[in-house]
């Protein structure tokens, strides 16, 4: 369908890496226009006060995908109900989201391809603003918010060779080390009562904890000092992976362990299998 993901999965950097496999023009015109768009639409500018500037915008409507169009799509009971929720979101200032909804690997890839300015200054700013504010008491509950950062900031260390990066990296790696349950190798929270079909239970988002083993890779890749403690983790990860987050009847993933409703429903084929890779 039609989705409109602002920059939570980085469109940008999947087709610049794309074009350099294919060096097709058509793909590099559409990653350096989402690029554009990323800095242009989805990021908050100066407009807005301290806290909020050089974040970005939350879901947007219709974030997952539909057949609909934006219009059609208002009309329905479901998509008002969205959109209602979404302008309380923007009043309270909710909608300001640094961590999960925030990768800026494409903008950084492409501004250097392009030579744009505009968006190399961008995706530097919204970077300093990560590593200068949530480095500070640096946490995440659902992995996904641990992912970009880390990986924002290892793309930053890795454009620029900036140590301010690295040492933000460093901290976020160090945190996912401590959240990590030991015992059963996952970043366990408690999700969301409207995801588990009101039960509640301790569990991993496997999608999600996919994207936070890709952010810690991008960190080793980058890091210059040997990691084992790192190292050690991503195994971690990928023995939950295999021991409590698999479907060997359907072969996928619960998207959300321990939960009734998604057992029930079985593994699906296309939640990431990142973690797979790291061991």
């Amino acid at each position: 369908g039609k989705n409109y993901g602002n920059n939570e999965y980085a469109l940008a950097w999947g087709l610049g890496v794309q074009w350099f496999r294919c060096g097709r023009r058509d793909i590099f015109r559409r990653a350096l226009e989402m690029a554009r768009h990323i800095t242009s639409v989805d990021s908050c500018r100066d407009a807005l006060p301290f806290p909020y500037t050089a974040t970005v915008w939350k879901h947007s409507c219709n974030h997952v995908g539909s057949v609909l169009d934006p219009e059609e799509l208002s009309k329905t009971q479901t998509g008002q109900a969205f959109l209602d929720a979404f302008k309380g979101d923007l009043v309270a200032g909710a909608a300001m989201d640094p961590g999960g909804h925030l990768n800026l690997q494409g903008s950084w890839l492409m501004a250097l391809l392009a030579d744009d300015r505009w968006i190399l200054e961008s995706a530097r700013r919204t970077c300093d603003w990560v590593a200068s504010r949530t480095t500070i008491t640096y946490d995440f509950i659902m992995e996904r918010e641990g992912a970009w950062p880390i990986a924002n900031m290892s793309t930053a260390y890795a454009m620029t060779g900036d140590q301010y990066y690295l040492n933000a990296a460093r901290l976020m790696a160090r945190r996912a080390i401590e959240r990590q349950d030991e015992e059963t190798g996952a970043w366990l929270h408690q999700p969301l009562p409207s995801e588990t079909g009101g039960v509640a239970i301790i569990g991993g988002k496997t999608f999600a904890a996919g994207a936070l083993c890709t952010g810690l890779l991008r960190y080793l890749e980058i890091e210059p000092e040997p990691r084992p403690d790192v190292r050690r983790m991503l195994v971690l990860y990928a023995d939950w992976l295999m021991k409590e987050a698999w479907d060997h009847e359907v072969g996928g993933f619960y998207y959300i362990t321990n939960s009734p409703i998604h057992i029930e429903r079985g593994g699906q084929r296309n939640v990431s299998e990142t973690g797979m890779n790291a061991e």
